[in-house]
């Protein structure tokens, strides 16, 4: 359990799931019903690992990831671009009002793309989250 499914361009893009998770993406067409070539990940930044119960949105040709829990709980937001065979992430660093590491929450777009809300899930003490938390897509910061 705990992979995340991006789709893009009816790709599945399987994020942080699979041998060498961190440095390439497994992809399957859904289209032709066949898995293709995985997509390479560039940058100084991998892909984070086996984020058990983590949120993926897509936006075009973007994912964004957040949160999840692997050895700690994690409040971290990966960007994941998912353009042609190579994909770039980057980590957007923490700031003021991001939320707390959290895991089993829930995250979607805007209509329009601009903005990611993230609600719930669960802290490092097991206590649910009840508060809500917006990401403007274009700076990636939170507001709560």
């Amino acid at each position: 359990y705990g992979h995340n499914i991006a789709i893009f361009r009816s790709i599945a893009y399987f994020i942080g799931c699979g041998p060498n998770s961190s440095k390439q993406i497994p992809r399957y067409d859904i289209k032709h019903k066949r898995w293709i070539d995985p997509q390479h990940v560039e940058g100084e930044d991998e892909i984070p690992c086996l984020e058990f119960s983590s949120c993926v949105v897509t936006s075009s040709g973007i994912a964004l990831l957040f949160g999840g829990k692997s050895n700690g709980y994690k409040n971290d937001l990966y960007r994941v671009s998912l353009y042609g065979n190579k994909s770039t992430v980057t980590k957007i660093p923490a700031s003021p009002g991001t939320p707390s590491p959290r895991y089993g929450h829930t995250a979607v777009l805007t209509e329009d793309d601009k903005h990611m809300f993230v609600f719930g899930g669960y802290d490092n003490l097991g206590m649910s989250c009840d508060d809500l938390f917006s990401y403007d897509t274009d700076v990636s910061q939170p507001n709560e």
